[in-house]
């Protein structure tokens, strides 16, 4: 029987899976390896999984949804601590965070944008202090999909040494970014950027207060019940430069980000 325990930064519970069949395993080890820990402490959380071969009755590929869903799921986020569905950049001690729909190509974006001279943050969430306002690394691995592997392969980045997990339906190609020593700390925020793919145009509009708080409060990691606190808190991020970002060449957001 393999274990593995996922405890990620600023949330609970730990996940303790136990499973039969390998495969999983070393999917999940690929897919959450900064977050894999031995021993768990006596004040984590621990929610417990159990897969077996034997089991599967829907062919390779639900468990790892399953898990996948209940990390979203179950997720509570560190006291003092929002956390936005977002991608994080960092570039002289500013974050600049990257906020879209599903495929809006966050990742990608993000790992061109690390492979051009940027600092990793993360791909997938932005863990802010509350009190502070400051922007947290949170270092899992990128994953893509073919079609974001392939736009990087088009602009030159090469992938053929990056491990590929692949389980049931699901592919993923995992890039790990190198993190700058500077990443142990923490930045203000220098920008929030919705962002939309696009065939044909490259531009930049800031997003009016009324569209930033209804956005932001859209993107949050998980369910945050409405409170005087919380809408404070969005209140006070619409009170950054956020903007609304369409682009067809990655090369834009980078410039926009050494002009601002």
């Amino acid at each position: 029987m393999y274990v593995i325990n996922i405890k990620r930064p600023y949330q609970q519970p730990v996940f303790h899976i136990e499973t039969d069949n390998q495969n999983l395993y070393d999917t999940l080890k690929t897919a959450y390896g900064p977050f894999i820990c031995d021993k768990t402490s006596p004040e984590d959380e621990i929610f417990t999984m159990h897969f077996l071969k034997s089991d599967d009755q829907a062919g390779e590929g639900i468990e790892l949804q399953i898990i996948e869903n209940n990390l979203y799921s179950l997720t509570k986020i560190k006291e003092n601590f929002l956390a936005l569905h977002s991608a994080v950049v960092e570039k002289s001690g500013k974050a600049y965070l990257f906020l879209g729909a599903t495929q809006a190509g966050k990742s990608t974006l993000t790992a061109y944008l690390c492979n051009n001279g940027l600092n990793y943050y993360s791909d997938d969430i932005a863990i802010i202090d509350q009190n502070t306002l400051r922007v947290y690394p949170y270092p899992r691995a990128i994953q893509l999909r073919d079609g974001g592997a392939e736009v990087l392969k088009n602009n030159g980045i090469n992938l053929d040494d990056c491990p590929v997990f692949s389980y049931g339906d699901i592919k993923r190609i995992v890039l790990t970014p190198k993190l700058p020593a500077s990443s142990v700390s923490s930045a203000e925020i220098g920008g929030i950027f919705f962002i939309k793919r696009s065939e044909t145009e490259n531009s930049a509009e800031p997003m009016p207060v009324f569209k930033s708080f209804s956005a932001l409060m859209e993107s949050l990691y998980v369910y945050e019940k409405t409170s005087v606190q919380l809408i404070s808190l969005i209140k006070k991020l619409c009170g950054m430069k956020i903007y609304s970002i369409n682009y067809k060449d990655m090369d834009f957001v980078k410039k926009w980000i050494e002009q601002m």
